[in-house]
């Protein structure tokens, strides 16, 4: 789904608003970049105002009207991390997000002060722009901005799209600004084999480390503390294990039970009476561990492994010899742990110089009952073992070759046509609307959806008559889409075209699932010197499941230099999620 679901969407036809229209003088270059380093340098004056005890609201306000539009004509303003109210038409609803709802009267309970970044403040802002694009008396910049926490020192990364105009004072303002999460951000990256296999060695040498402290009269628990901080997603999320030698209390969703099963019952607090001791083999300790993976599958980023491990006793040299399935995923700081062992079904053990493996039957379990708490030791007090550091793997698709093309022709200066109307802008929404719909149902046919899709690519987005600055929904690897050829690999999915990109599904054909529907519901629509811009949600009908989706959008519209108003700016982006 490209984002939460909707119950109520709205109505067919896309809602108009009202329509300004301001002669001002040209905006250069220079002016925009100038506007961008102001914004930078505000947003890190108002952190270092908060952090410094001094008064960042003042800071802040200041800013605000030097930097925004309001207070001298309509603002489109859909901030990062907004999810209940996306935009902030009023000075005021601006200043909530930036300082927070409890600096500020009437302020919303989900802002926490973006310009003080909840309170840790950020020590640096840098814009990079995608491209800039001068329209008559206003400005378009679109690209990414990179934030530096000033208490971590970490970067976060945001795509935006800036609008720029002259207001009567001469002053360069914002007058748009929709800003988004890269699509998806925040999702940890996939595990790859090699780190699914260095896990299980860090694993393996974890339980002859514990066995070996404990048959020195090491402190073992401590090492087994620590060794299932680095290996298991305890305290990262839900951990499903259900461990061999258990029938009482089959399962272990918390650390605590863990511990008891890996150390013995005797040596936590509050233990489970079944529990011997997995790690350090009931007091007889392992002298090795070896995996042995009948199969290693990634789906969807997370590993999974099957197969059997052998276990050899330190004090008889027997070997026991476990069936395993294991999942894994990588955690927010990058470390990949394991969703244990799913189903162990038998426990087969040999003796030294035995053949054949004699098979136990699996352990039965009589009602399962709530587990009680008890703390987990300190890692801090265990004996170092060797993190699990894992390397950064991204996913890597390599540009695909693209010749060189014919110069690109400039859009004309508005003064040669009629201004676009809001009618116009409603009008292109909703033939937009009707090509996906129409797409759709050509794909489901078996039809030509592609060249159905290239045809109303043409009709509706400036690709061949100027610059189009497009920025969709789905895509990370290849945020931008400045050509047509870059555009019909996203709406039609990279197998379609001769260059496409891997990560193109084609959005266009829901992935193939196919759109029922299209619904545009306008926040606010601005005819800005001879063009317009309209800011909004639209909400999209999946044609198998029947799911509404909602997507935030800016759109630009110009008029080309057949008459014809054709798209020139498109912004989307997943709605923020708390």
């Amino acid at each position: 789904m490209v984002a939460e679901s909707v119950k109520d969407a709205p109505t067919e036809k896309p809602s108009k608003a009202a329509v300004v229209t301001k002669p001002v003088p040209t905006i250069t270059e220079a002016e925009v970049l100038a506007a961008q380093d102001l914004w930078a340098t505000s947003v890190k004056g108002i952190s270092r105002a908060y952090l410094d005890g001094e008064d960042y609201v003042q800071a802040a306000a200041d800013a605000a009207g030097k930097l925004y539009g309001y207070g001298h004509g309509n603002v489109l303003f859909k901030p990062t991390r907004c999810a209940e109210y996306q935009f902030r038409p009023t000075g005021e609803e601006a200043m909530s997000y930036f300082v927070g709802c409890d600096a500020v009267d009437g302020g919303y309970s989900e802002d926490s002060g973006f310009a003080i970044n909840g309170g840790k403040g950020w020590s640096d802002v840098v814009f990079f722009n995608h491209k800039v694009e001068i329209i008559g008396d206003t400005a378009i910049a679109m690209g990414n901005y990179y934030f530096t926490g000033a208490s971590d020192g970490k970067s976060v990364k945001v795509e935006y799209t800036f609008g720029y105009k002259r207001c009567e004072d001469g002053k360069l303002r914002i007058f748009l600004h929709h800003s988004s999460v890269p699509f998806g951000a925040g999702l940890p990256p996939a595990v790859t084999k090699e780190e699914i296999l260095e896990v299980q060695d860090k694993w393996a040498a974890a339980v002859v480390q514990i066995s070996k402290d404990y048959m020195e009269g090491g402190d073992f628990v401590a090492t087994a503390g620590a060794a299932a901080g680095e290996l298991y997603g305890y305290g990262h999320g839900e951990v499903l294990f259900k461990p061999t030698r258990c029938a009482e209390v089959q399962f272990r969703p918390t650390a605590a039970e863990a511990m008891s099963y890996f150390v013995g019952k005797s040596n936590v607090a509050e233990g489970y009476d079944e529990d011997s001791g997995f790690a350090i083999n009931g007091g007889k300790g392992w002298a090795s561990v070896k995996y042995m993976n009948h199969q290693v599958e990634v789906v969807n980023g997370v590993g999974i492994a099957m197969g059997n491990y052998d276990f050899t006793c330190a004090t008889t040299g027997a070997v026991s010899r476990v069936e395993y399935t294991f999942n894994y995923k990588k955690c927010a700081d990058g470390k990949v742990r394991a969703a244990p062992p799913l189903a162990h079904v038998f426990l087969r053990t040999r003796s030294p110089g035995q053949g054949a493996l004699r098979v136990r039957r699996p352990y039965t379990s009589p009602a399962y009952h709530h587990p009680p708490s008890f703390p987990l030791p300190n890692p801090s007090d265990a004996a170092a073992l060797p993190p699990v550091q894992v390397r950064i793997f991204l996913h890597h698709s390599s540009m695909p070759f693209k010749p060189a093309s014919a110069p690109v022709p400039a859009f004309p200066t508005p003064s040669l046509g009629a201004p676009v109307s809001v009618d116009e802008v409603i009008d292109v929404q909703t033939r937009w609307a009707a090509a996906i719909k129409r797409i759709s149902a050509i794909h489901a046919k078996g039809g030509d959806y592609v060249a159905a899709a290239g045809q109303a690519a043409g009709e509706l987005y400036g690709y061949g008559h100027g610059d189009v600055m497009f920025k969709p929904t789905r895509c990370s690897t290849k945020q931008f889409r400045p050509t047509a050829a870059d555009a019909m690999s996203y709406f039609v999915g990279y197998k379609s075209v001769a260059t496409g990109y891997e990560e193109d599904m084609g959005f266009a054909i829901n992935g193939g699932k196919g759109w029922a529907n299209c619904v545009y519901d306008n926040h606010q629509v601005q005819q800005i010197g001879g063009a317009a811009i309209a800011m909004g949600n639209y909400y999209f009908t999946c044609a198998t499941t029947g799911d509404k989706v909602k997507v935030e959008y800016v759109f630009g519209y110009k008029r080309c230099e057949d008459d014809k108003v054709r798209i020139f700016l498109h912004h989307s982006s997943v709605p923020f999620k708390a």
